[in-house]
């Protein structure tokens, strides 16, 4: 199983109409600039707020930027993906489907049973993802280099640096976990296969054999 990116224009476009969403079911009246959805946030619940605004400071920092599509794209889908997997985990034992902006999130990244991020895939998203937070923290995106004077990330209730040393940890863990798995498979592929001669011959004279003794070799004495 392996996943397949939504491309950027097309998932920032969805990301935009979820939050559109997310919203108008909080205030059907409220009034929405869809090129200003930041000042309308307000309107989302506090536990909301923080992951949309960092969403569209994140698709703001993209159309800046002179990244190729493709890896706009992997930073996209990683961040949507992980705040989807911090939404569920808030939810502790209760199915996160009751969240709204987590299925939005869901139908966003064309989530299914069939299309999910497997370990290589995770790998790779949160990898680039942690580099984007870096480069937007960080001079030169290294931590011994200082800090950045102005702070893109810098949200209520949002910690940037909270989030690079999770996915931080998360590549370590992930890339240990890829490590482990290319050795089996290489030790797998290193064990001896069966001829298909063995199949039809190596099994029956082989017991025959060991019932014969040898000619040299002497009866035990009783």
């Amino acid at each position: 199983m392996s996943f397949e990116l939504v491309a950027y224009d097309l998932l920032q476009k969805r990301i935009k109409e979820s939050i559109i969403t997310l919203i108008k079911s909080n205030n059907k009246k409220a009034k929405i600039n869809p090129d200003k959805l930041e000042d309308s946030v307000k309107e989302v619940s506090e536990e909301r707020q923080p992951q949309v605004m960092v969403l569209l400071k994140t698709m703001d920092l993209l159309d800046k930027s002179s990244l190729p599509n493709e890896e706009k794209a992997r930073v996209l889908n990683a961040f949507a993906y992980y705040i989807r997997e911090q939404i569920a985990i808030s939810y502790g034992w209760i199915s996160p489907e009751r969240s709204n902006f987590y299925n939005s999130l869901t139908t966003s990244l064309d989530l299914t049973k069939n299309n999910s991020p497997n370990d290589q895939d995770l790998y790779a998203m949160y990898f680039a993802l942690e580099e984007f937070l870096r480069t937007n923290v960080y001079n030169n995106a290294d931590p011994i280099k200082g800090y950045l004077v102005e702070q893109s990330f810098a949200i209520e209730k949002y910690s940037a640096v909270k989030d690079i040393r999770d996915l931080v940890q998360k590549v370590s863990e992930l890339k240990l976990k890829i490590i482990e798995e290319a050795e089996k498979l290489h030790l797998q592929q290193q064990k001896p296969k069966a001829t298909k001669s063995s199949w039809f011959f190596g099994g029956s004279s082989s017991k025959e054999e060991s019932n014969k003794p040898h000619e040299d070799s002497k009866a035990p004495v009783l």
